[in-house]
């Protein structure tokens, strides 16, 4: 109970500090049966912004244990023409990563990532704020 308080206390104190726009959320997947965590992050600079997050896949049987499996997504908007009339054009480049392991226990099977290891997914695009 001592150590579940202080974890509570460390998130608490983090969050309390910390400048980014950061959410982290704890949720259970009916559908599958774990308990997943998810950390979303927004930053806007002078040359665009980036937007990540991160599920990490808790087991089952005892979700304070090793997770194992993870999803990331990341995106960086590129615009570096603000002042010009294609401001409101932005170039998106980014990418994603579904890994399956245990560190615990090595590798192992993940029912969700097709290739029992990881994949890796890039992608890009364009946007046009109106």
């Amino acid at each position: 109970m001592k150590k579940k308080l202080l974890v509570a206390a460390m998130m608490l104190g983090m969050a309390a500090f910390a400048n980014a726009q950061t959410n982290i959320q704890e949720m259970y997947d009916f559908n599958r049966g774990h308990l997943t965590t998810t950390l979303e992050t927004f930053q806007a600079d002078d040359w665009g912004s980036t937007f990540f997050y991160t599920d990490i896949y808790h087991p089952t049987e005892n979700p304070w244990t090793t997770p194992t499996g993870y999803y990331t997504e990341i995106v960086r908007a590129l615009n570096f023409w603000k002042n010009s009339a294609l401001a409101p054009l932005s170039l998106h480049v980014g990418g994603e990563l579904e890994l399956a392991c245990n560190f615990a226990g090595g590798w192992q099977y993940n029912p969700w990532v097709a290739n029992k290891g990881f994949n890796v997914a890039p992608c890009a695009g364009v946007k046009w704020v109106f």
